[in-house]
């Protein structure tokens, strides 16, 4: 995936993009970082709802990466879509430089080291079968887009 930066210039112009989407709906996009260890461990990209089963959701995208003083600290590939809902409400994502995706297990965490995902959600089923269903075509248009 590119560079945190172009992530981020990407991101911010998405809403202009009339992008076919079936269930993501944005406002105005945003980011915010969160660390422990290195500036920009984690990026969350914000600023849309999810309508899911008829409810809508505000929801974010968190790029999850190894701490930006790594050699290849700069570029990110695995990141997690988070609805805000009670359960079922992350999908984790390995996105590679063309776009294309997989559902993965991986993240990393807050201090820059590579974890379990449902280790680090324990009290919540990670990629629930339902809600990737859900979430695949837009997916796939907003991670060609961030390329």
């Amino acid at each position: 995936m590119p560079e945190v930066k172009t992530t981020i210039e990407n991101w911010a112009g998405i809403h202009y993009k009339n992008l076919a989407l079936n269930v993501i709906e944005f406002g105005k996009p945003s980011y915010n970082y969160w660390n422990k260890g290195e500036a920009g461990t984690w990026l969350f990209l914000e600023g849309f709802t999810v309508k899911l089963d008829g409810e809508v959701y505000n929801a974010h995208l968190t790029i999850t990466k190894k701490p930006t003083m790594d050699l290849d600290g700069l570029n990110w590939t695995y990141c997690h879509l988070t609805v805000d809902r009670k359960s079922k409400n992350h999908v984790f994502y390995k996105v590679d430089e063309d776009g294309g995706f997989e559902t993965t297990q991986t993240l990393y965490d807050g201090e820059g080291k590579q974890r379990g995902a449902a280790t680090h959600y324990a009290n919540d089923q990670i990629n629930h079968a339902t809600l990737m269903s859900q979430m695949d075509h837009d997916m796939r248009l907003i991670f060609a887009h961030l390329v």
